[in-house]
């Protein structure tokens, strides 16, 4: 089946509770017809730009596992949901009006093409469908995990300059910043970022991004 753009009905049937709520806008949905242009153009782009961006496309458009598609207008949110709308599916939620800029120090924002914004959150489906084990919490007790969150927490500690190590790392493990099941968003992005984005950046010519400075605008 692999990936599927749901008619804005099948939006609503399926996933519902997810879209309606004030803190996002109660976002208008992308037609298919309008997400199926969408996505020749970000094929197209990726054909041009990124054999990083065609391999993930490729990933997810061939997977096994059926990952939905959902593209919002006029307000929305943008990121991948593991075992949404059932267990064993995936959804991409992108809200396609947003603009994305890069925090520079120093220097003024930086713009992050729209594309490569959508093609992190499908790197987060390639994650799920190549080690479903980083969204189902298999891996969150393993050392590897405990380093990456100690290293994290030392770059934010340094990086902001008022808090501990220690408070860096429980707010690391808290904070929800993905749609994830359970959060575990610092080893799931600094993976998407290093395998995904970054070779995207540099093949297309744009600024690579830490892991906090990306705003949405």
């Amino acid at each position: 089946m692999a990936l599927i753009i749901p008619t804005p009905d099948e939006v609503n049937a399926l996933f519902r509770a997810a879209l309606s709520s004030d803190l996002f806008g109660n976002p208008g949905i992308a037609s298919r017809t309008e997400m199926l242009a969408i996505l020749h153009e970000v094929r197209a782009w990726a054909s041009a730009n990124s054999v990083t961006a065609q391999a993930i496309l490729s990933v997810v458009t061939n997977a096994e596992q059926d990952v939905y598609l959902v593209g919002m207008k006029g307000g929305g949110y943008t990121c991948f949901s593991s075992d949404d709308p059932a267990p064993g599916k995936g959804v991409v939620y992108f809200n396609f009006d947003a603009r994305f800029e890069i925090k520079q120090e120093g220097k003024a924002n930086a713009p992050l093409h729209n594309y490569i914004a959508f093609l992190h959150e499908m790197g987060h489906a390639k994650q799920w469908i190549e080690t479903p084990e980083f969204f189902n919490g298999s891996l969150q007790n393993k050392p590897d995990f405990a380093k990456v969150i100690k290293t994290a927490a030392q770059n934010m500690a340094m990086r902001t300059g008022n808090c501990s190590f220690g408070d860096a790392g429980r707010a690391l493990k808290l904070q929800n910043l993905r749609l994830t099941k359970p959060t575990w968003s610092v080893r799931i992005e600094n993976d998407n970022l290093m395998r995904h984005e970054w070779p995207m950046c540099d093949e297309s010519g744009h600024v690579r991004r830490a892991y906090t400075d990306l705003v949405m605008l």
